[in-house]
């Protein structure tokens, strides 16, 4: 039997993760609660009636738990990653109630281009591809392709979650998270049109003027993909920004 992807409550995060040998969990934005569907899919072909998939409402979890608080602070060090100040939208794999892996999610959109598919190497490309295109033809392209996008999101994700759990190196999976994680931030810089050298200043406005070019209201005809699209912009948006928080106080001396 297929395992579908449940809402989790806040209350019942710490049960559902301590009662499952293996779960993966989105962490997201009120928006969209959702769970991608190619990797729900490729989930239950690797791991069938050993999963639990679900999915929880960022704003709704109780920060001041203590359980929500090492979630987002020693676990998320334990693997590699810099501590947080909420959870980080995207996905988070759990392993006997431990937390081994965490995949961001973000839309590569250097799959817009074929030339860029092809790519081995994604940064500096993607970016030459985005500058080329102008704001129309941009949200043209990310709108028709949304959901090209979102099955290679997802397959990405599960390469990387099947490498960690059958991966027996300890510090080899500590090096391919961290790297996911950074090509995760290019990708959010690159689907937020702006440098990752940019101000906070500009990163907000370049998040505004994504969020009115793809408003669910702009469109009658496109609402549910601008949704969905919408809440994309919203978490790319939260990891930058919470990753130069995490930045700024592991290298602050004062």
């Amino acid at each position: 039997m297929k395992t579908e992807p449940i809402q989790i409550a806040s209350v019942d995060l710490f049960k559902f993760i301590d009662n499952n040998k293996i779960s993966v969990i989105k962490a997201g934005l009120e928006e969209v609660l959702d769970f991608n569907s190619t990797l729900n899919s490729q989930l239950n072909q690797f791991y069938k009636n050993t999963i639990k998939i679900g999915f929880i409402n960022i704003e709704s979890l109780d920060y001041t738990d203590e359980f929500v608080r090492s979630l987002i602070g020693e676990k998320m060090i334990n693997i590699g990653l810099e501590s947080s100040d909420k959870m980080l939208p995207g996905y988070y794999l759990f392993k006997d109630s431990r937390l081994v892996a965490y995949h961001p999610g973000t839309f590569d959109i250097s799959k817009l281009d074929p030339q860029v598919q092809k790519a081995t190497i994604w940064t500096g490309i993607a970016l030459a591809v985005i500058a080329g295109l102008s704001d129309k033809s941009f949200a043209t392209a990310l709108l028709t392709f949304s959901a090209t996008l979102d099955a290679s999101t997802g397959m990405n994700i599960s390469k990387f979650f099947k490498e960690i759990l059958e991966s027996k190196d300890e510090v080899n999976i500590l090096k391919k998270q961290k790297a996911v994680f950074l090509t995760e931030i290019d990708k959010a810089y690159a689907f937020l049109k702006v440098s990752k050298f940019a101000s906070d200043d500009e990163v907000k406005k370049a998040w505004r003027n994504m969020q009115k070019e793809f408003h669910p209201d702009a469109s009658k005809t496109d609402k549910d993909k601008r949704t969905i699209i919408s809440a994309h912009i919203n978490e790319a948006y939260e990891l930058i920004v919470n990753h130069r928080k995490a930045t700024k106080t592991k290298f602050s001396f004062s």
